[in-house]
């Protein structure tokens, strides 16, 4: 009778000899190519459909839809402490097929209660708009639905291949799917209107979550959803503490909720309200996501052997070079973007939402400019797993939001954009307090002294668009090149200890 050959082992699903750097600026390409397809979405739609109360209610219910893109976005780092060490990988690969599977059951759960909760949800986004907008509103959001629990299951195995430090791979089918959706709206809104654009975002994630579970198919690991485990305390648990690590970025999301509802009354100023909000999450966003992603596994290592001694060190260690990467950008907008916006969308925008646009997107830019610099201070309170202080500090800040956009919608759109960076800035604060206690004012202090060189350097931006450079498209084009070089010049003399790691990152 013959013997039976030993199955033969799955392949290694932990790389444990990647590079951190080349990693860092493969996630940082793939977070820009997202970006940059976002932004580029948002410009289609513009082009494509135009201003009007429809564009309104889609973009009103796809802030809802990204409160679960951003709380997937954020398992991709939350995860990786619940799965544990890596060292013993069967282990790891047990844990990891436990926690995806039942939390991709329940994410089902909650986005089939989202599609069900459409006609309610849609009239409450924009509840001062026209009927046509509140129906635009309903009809997306059911078809978002089905985005949101493939963008939760896609996040999760995203989260299994981040652990694994195999963050290439997942960074290099994100950017392809944020390509896609461009692709998908566009064909798809000039064929059948807006509502296309939500069937398109539909139809990426479907693509990003089949390519993920492809991916790792390969490597010997397959999560399915545990239905039965829906009815099990430890599977909402779970869930909860997820949600709790996801709790900052979901929160921002749902005071952009907040305040769009806000401004509702007004035409057009949703589009413009949403657009200044999106320039802003779009600068900031490479920094703070790229970095909390890319040093989370070493962070935690670190965490483990040495302390709560390793936060300050983190803190001192990425705020710089955080604030360095996204001022230049932000003060080339700042001072540059004007002549681009009004080329871009001049002819599908009317001048008050464009000037909302611009007047918001800048106020915005400050709220964006405390997120830069204390970047590390979520990622240090996934690794210290202070999930219930998130919770709280959310709960504060959209009660904070609620205040004061109640405060200030009398007054206007622009002052609703005021009264959100306030609420923005406050959240980050809370957040420090949450990580540092008592040490949370020097340690601030501290990260702010720290950076206080990239905003001297950027200087050079407003002294070059003063020479004229700001006032036509190719100018501002040649002006904001101009003002960088000097900028990358200035902080290779000036500043090195940034600078220079900062390139070195590039090139290798």
């Amino acid at each position: 009778m013959a013997v039976e050959a030993p199955a033969a082992p799955p392949p290694a699903l932990v790389a444990h000899e990647s590079s951190t750097a080349r990693s860092s600026v493969v996630v940082s390409v793939s977070f820009l190519a997202a970006n940059v397809f976002g932004g580029l979405l948002a410009l289609l739609i513009a082009v494509i459909v135009g201003e009007g109360p429809e564009t309104d209610g889609f973009l009103a219910a796809y802030s809802a839809y990204l409160t679960f893109l951003l709380f997937g976005s954020t398992l991709r780092v939350a995860l990786v402490p619940l799965f544990g060490a890596t060292a013993d990988e069967a282990a790891f690969r047990r844990r990891a097929h436990d926690t995806v599977a039942r939390l991709v059951a329940a994410a089902a759960v909650m986005a089939g209660l989202l599609a069900v909760s459409a006609p309610l949800l849609g009239r409450a986004l924009v509840p001062s708009a026209s009927s046509a907008a509140q129906s635009t509103a309903i009809t997306s959001v059911a078809i978002l639905a089905a985005a949101a629990w493939c963008q939760i299951w896609a996040a999760a195995l995203a989260a299994v291949l981040a652990a694994s430090r195999r963050f290439v791979a997942s960074a290099a089918l994100y950017a392809g799917a944020s390509a896609l959706t461009v692709a998908l709206a566009a064909g798809l809104m000039s064929a059948v209107g807006i509502t296309g654009a939500a069937v398109g975002v539909a139809g990426s994630a479907i693509v990003l979550l089949a390519a993920h579970l492809l991916y790792l198919r390969r490597l010997g690991f397959a999560a399915r959803p545990e239905w039965r485990a829906i009815g099990r305390g430890a599977t909402w648990r779970l869930v909860a503490r997820a949600a709790a690590g996801a709790a900052i970025p979901v929160t921002f999301q749902v005071n952009l909720s907040i305040a769009l509802a806000a401004v509702s009354s007004q035409a057009g100023a949703v589009t413009g309200y949403t657009y200044a909000y999106l320039a802003a999450v779009m600068i900031s966003g490479v920094t703070s996501a790229t970095l909390g992603l890319t040093t989370m596994p070493s962070l935690v290592a670190a965490l483990h052997e040495r302390g709560r001694a390793v936060a300050r060190e983190y803190l001192d260690a990425i705020s710089p070079f955080s604030v360095f990467v996204y001022v230049p950008v932000a003060a080339g907008y700042a001072c540059f973007a004007h002549p681009l916006l009004d080329a871009l969308l001049g002819g599908s925008l009317t001048p008050q939402t464009l000037d909302l646009l611009w007047d918001a997107s800048r106020v915005f830019l400050l709220m964006a400019l405390a997120w830069a610099l204390l970047a590390p201070l979520t990622t240090l309170a996934f690794s210290l797993e202070l999930f219930s202080g998130l919770a709280a500090v959310s709960v504060a800040t959209i009660a904070t939001q609620i205040v004061l956009v109640l405060v200030a919608r009398p007054h206007g759109a622009e002052s609703v954009a005021v009264a959100h960076a306030v609420t923005g800035v406050v959240l980050v604060v809370l957040v420090l307090v949450l990580v540092f206690r008592r040490a949370a004012p020097a340690a601030g202090a501290h990260a702010v002294m720290l950076s206080l060189p990239a905003p001297a350097l950027a200087l050079v931006f407003p002294a070059v668009a003063a020479l004229g450079l700001d006032g036509s498209v190719p100018a501002a084009i040649l002006g904001s090149l101009i003002a960088g070089a000097l900028y990358v010049g200035l902080a290779l003399m000036l500043w090195p200890a940034v600078a220079r790691r900062a390139l070195a990152l590039l090139r290798r």
